[in-house]
């Protein structure tokens, strides 16, 4: 297996899940040398040297320092899910579907601090849908209470 977190510079492309699948396991495929992506990459890559080490690793958030001395493609393997964002030196930049199920990003040449965030529209919409359910709750008892007093004056009248 690989580490959390691997730098690759090498990759082929297989556009079909049961291609990538059939890929991945032929005998002539090296797993730790060449990721499988979807789809081309807007940069070239060549061989390189670097490192990368995790800094912090909680569920909703990966802080990571990656280091290479050329373009190169960190490899994380965590599952790739809608939701996660990712940041390189507070820049966002584009989650890539690698290998079936794990995620992976380009990192330019140089030292760099990588940053996945998971945030799911779902979970931005259900929380604004609990703020306003929360503020219709209570604008409908204030209303409540209101038409209670305006009750309570004119029956005393």
């Amino acid at each position: 297996s690989l580490p959390r977190l691997t730098l690759f510079y090498d990759y082929d492309i297989v556009g079909d899940d049961k291609e990538i699948l059939k890929h991945f396991y032929s005998k002539d495929f090296d797993f730790t040398k060449t990721l499988i992506l979807e789809q081309k990459l807007d940069v070239s890559l060549v061989g390189g040297k670097g490192k990368v080490s995790i800094i912090s690793y909680l569920p909703n958030k990966i802080l990571a320092n990656a280091s290479t001395n050329t373009t190169a493609l960190l490899f994380l393997s965590d599952t790739y899910y809608p939701g996660w964002r990712v940041f390189v030196d507070n820049a966002e930049t584009k989650i890539y579907r690698a290998n079936y199920a794990f995620r992976t990003i380009v990192v330019p040449e140089g030292e760099h601090t990588v940053e996945f965030v998971y945030e799911p529209w779902s979970f931005k919409m259900g929380l604004l849908l609990a703020v306003v359910g929360a503020l219709g709750i209570v604008s409908g008892a204030k209303i409540l209470d209101i038409k209670n007093k305006i009750s309570k004056v004119q029956s005393k009248n």
